[in-house]
């Protein structure tokens, strides 16, 4: 399915995902892909628990001049915890935050509709920067303030998740397609239910940005990172299992494919797939490999 032909009216996704136990948020939102696979079964040896590691959603924009300085603490925080702090930035067109979420004329456009998908699941945030760890509740809200970032990712470190994630991504140039290999295996008996989400992030796009700490007040040749391009399911995922209890060994796999977008460069592109419990809306595991 070509990258133009996911934005869709909502109400065709809403009939679409019926039997899901989410909704999609109304309004305009990104059709998921159907993937190339999608199957489940059982193993029999039970393999060893991976770390748990921290998904941190950057909601930004090109516009905020504080954002630059929340880019930063993520990076320091993920280089802290080395291998266990998964970064998304999320641009997105946010309802009453247009002058800051606004893109440059001329310039690199990072929003998308797939982070916006997202952030509306998250809580639209009455201000930037801002963000969400693993969709944790802090002070009755998903929206965690950069000034809890790194308490709130240190505490998530030290929980447990009852499943592995094994990934890989492929870019064939001939056919222009990037591939996304996912499988989770659970390690652990579960009686929730749980939701895959499989996304393309990219590095090293340079466009502009504010800035309040240079004279100019933005940055012509900033370089932004971990920015989300496109998500192959939907804002409310993938479901692993619609009914019945999951034991240790259970396995999912989903594969999927896209063409590359003109504007992506896939030699600096990571896949990055997440589990999240339905039950608790929280992320409990997310591996990110390379395209390759």
């Amino acid at each position: 399915m070509k990258f133009v032909q996911k934005l869709v009216l909502g109400a065709v996704i809403l009939g679409m995902l019926s039997n899901c136990s989410e909704q999609e948020p109304s309004g305009i939102f990104a059709i998921p892909d159907k993937p190339l696979l999608d199957t489940t079964y059982t193993v029999s040896l039970i393999p060893a628990a991976q770390s748990k590691r921290v998904m941190l959603f950057d909601i930004t924009g090109v516009r905020c001049s504080n954002c630059p300085k929340a880019a930063e603490l993520a990076a320091q925080i993920s280089t802290s915890n080395p291998g266990r702090v998964q970064t998304i930035a999320l641009y997105a067109d946010i309802p009453g935050l247009g002058q800051l979420t606004d893109s440059w004329a001329g310039h690199k456009r990072l929003n998308s509709q797939f982070s916006a998908d997202l952030v509306a699941k998250i809580g639209s945030p009455p201000s930037l920067p801002t963000g969400s760890i693993d969709q944790v509740i802090d002070a009755g809200s998903a929206l965690i303030p950069i000034t809890k970032w790194a308490g709130v990712v240190t505490n998530r470190l030290t929980q447990t998740s009852p499943a592995n994630i094994d990934i890989s991504a492929t870019f064939t140039p001939a056919t222009q397609k990037i591939r996304v290999n996912s499988t989770a295996t659970f390690t652990a008996a579960s009686t929730d239910s749980f939701a895959m989400f499989v996304a393309l992030i990219e590095d090293d796009i340079e466009s502009m940005q504010s800035d309040n700490r240079v004279s100019s007040g933005h940055v012509d040749e900033y370089i932004h990172n971990h920015v989300l391009r496109y998500l192959y399911t939907s804002s409310v995922g993938s479901n692993i299992l619609s009914n019945g209890a999951i034991s240790a060994g259970f396995t999912a796999i989903k594969q999927y494919q896209t063409v590359r977008a003109g504007a992506w460069n896939a030699a600096h592109m990571h896949a990055v797939v997440w589990l999240v419990n339905r039950s608790t809306k929280e992320i409990v595991q997310v591996q990110e490999a390379k395209v390759l």
